[in-house]
């Protein structure tokens, strides 16, 4: 059963062989989280952070208008 780490009971979270696409949408979640509010807004604590990235979540998912549903906020 390939994906066992060895010494370790630990499987690999892929469902098959070169499979490297399964997390392309989070890595992209990630990296416009980064770009549109980390590197715009340093925060001086991790409370700051905290806060701004849960503002920025809360735009995303309820005032963003997303390519992927034609161009609408999510519902």
């Amino acid at each position: 059963m390939g994906g066992v780490s060895e010494g370790e009971d630990i499987c690999s979270s892929m469902d098959g062989e070169g499979r490297a696409f399964d997390n392309v949408y989070i890595e992209r979640l990630w990296q416009r989280l980064k770009r549109d509010y980390v590197y715009l807004y340093p925060a001086k604590d991790g409370w700051e952070l905290y806060q701004g990235v849960k503002s920025f979540f809360s735009f995303y998912n309820h005032e963003k208008h997303h390519q992927g549903v034609g161009r609408c906020v999510p519902v």
